[in-house]
């Protein structure tokens, strides 16, 4: 981050472009600086930050929110309704509660990297939580309560420090996890809905493994997100009830992170993954 002191001078230039550990703090006084420059180069702390929030905005149909004061005008993320942030512009607490939120939450929440607290109570959001809140590690506060919200509280949330988390009057259940269980219990103000979700399918569990290792892309994946039995999907091996025992899927373009409920196909007892990215 470039120093608060960096405004008590007025170079004509300011380059800091490809420097990834150096940004401008995204607030008003150092857009007002940049602005007496003749040229700049760089980046601003808050840029993916405000790429977060856009995309959030369009995934619960921003254009309709109750309040959408500032959203989508400028970097100074501080002005955004609901929004707050820390002396760098990054984004530290998101109060949407009761904002005619629908839809559901996109997964690049989880790259808000410095935020602390969380209100999305009274909305008619759905789906999951997504796994990748699991990456807000100074996260201290969750709050999702009064939501329409459905799905199962993803286990990588045993990653936050939480002191307060709340999503009763939601959708939103409790893994059959019993490490999960004792983390929730742990929480000091814990307020949920009380329901256990139903264990994946076979099914959910490979269109969870496709999605997250781009399947569309794969050299071959016959049959894949299809009707057809399980059986029938490429790489794909079931016993006579249906049940999946086999995945056999190296030298096939696969690519990113395996999705934790592939821990949660119980009957496999072979899998190939060699040669993959």
């Amino acid at each position: 981050m470039v120093p608060a002191g960096f405004q008590d001078i007025q170079p004509l230039f300011f380059d800091i472009a490809g420097n990834e550990t150096l940004c401008l703090p995204a607030t008003t006084e150092f857009a007002d600086w940049v602005e007496g420059l003749l040229f700049f180069a760089g980046s601003w702390c808050g840029e993916r930050d405000a790429e977060v929030l856009r995309i959030l905005y369009e995934a619960t149909g921003g254009e309709n929110w109750t309040g959408s004061d500032g959203w989508l005008e400028g970097l100074d993320l501080g002005g955004w309704h609901g929004v707050e942030t820390d002396s760098v512009g990054r984004v530290s607490g998101l109060d949407l509660s009761a904002n005619g939120l629908s839809g559901e939450l996109p997964k690049e929440l989880g790259d808000l990297a410095n935020l602390e607290e969380l209100n999305l109570s009274s909305n008619a959001l759905s789906g999951e939580l997504p796994t990748e809140l699991g990456d807000l590690a100074n996260l201290t506060k969750l709050n999702v309560s009064s939501n329409e919200l459905r799905g199962q509280l993803p286990q990588s949330l045993t990653n936050l420090s939480l002191d307060e988390f709340r999503y009763a009057d939601t959708r939103l259940c409790v893994p059959d996890d019993a490490g999960f269980r004792i983390w929730l219990r742990a929480i000091a103000q814990h307020e949920g809905t009380g329901t256990q979700c139903a264990p994946l399918s076979d099914r959910d569990i490979l269109v969870a493994l496709y999605e997250a290792l781009g399947g569309a892309n794969w050299y071959n994946n016959d049959n894949w997100l299809t009707d057809a039995p399980l059986g029938e999907w490429y790489g794909v091996y079931t016993d006579e009830s249906g049940n999946v025992i086999e995945l056999s899927l190296g030298s096939n373009f696969l690519y990113g992170k395996i999705p934790p409920e592939l821990g949660g196909m119980d009957h496999l007892q072979s899998l190939s993954l060699q040669y993959n990215y």
